[in-house]
C-alpha cells in the first residue's frame, strides 16, 4: 500500500498494510469496507491478539483435522491405485 496514516495509531508511514477489520477466518470478506490500513507495527500487534483468541484456535484445530483426513484419503487413493 502506499505512504498514508495507520488508522490505528495515526502515524505517518512510507508503507501500509491492508488488514481485515472482520478477519477472513472469522467469516469476514474481501470487500473494501471490511479494510483498514495499519501499519507493520500495529498489524502485527492486531495479528497477535487475534491468534491468542480461543475463536482462532478452535477454527485451526478444525483446520488442521480437515487437513489430516484428506491426506489420509488421498494417501489411501494414491497407494490403492499406484502402490506407491
Amino acid at each position: 500500500m502506499p505512504a498514508g496514516r495507520c488508522e490505528h495509531c495515526g502515524l505517518y508511514r512510507q508503507y501500509l498494510h491492508r488488514d481485515h477489520i472482520v478477519p477472513k477466518w472469522a467469516g469476514g470478506r474481501d470487500v473494501p469496507s471490511n479494510w483498514q490500513n495499519l501499519c507493520a507495527n500495529c498489524h502485527e500487534d492486531k495479528t497477535w491478539q487475534e491468534q491468542k483468541s480461543p475463536a482462532y484456535r478452535k477454527f485451526m484445530a478444525k483446520a488442521v483435522k480437515r487437513g489430516r483426513r484428506r491426506k489420509t484419503l488421498l494417501g489411501w487413493i494414491a497407494w490403492k491405485l499406484f502402490r506407491i
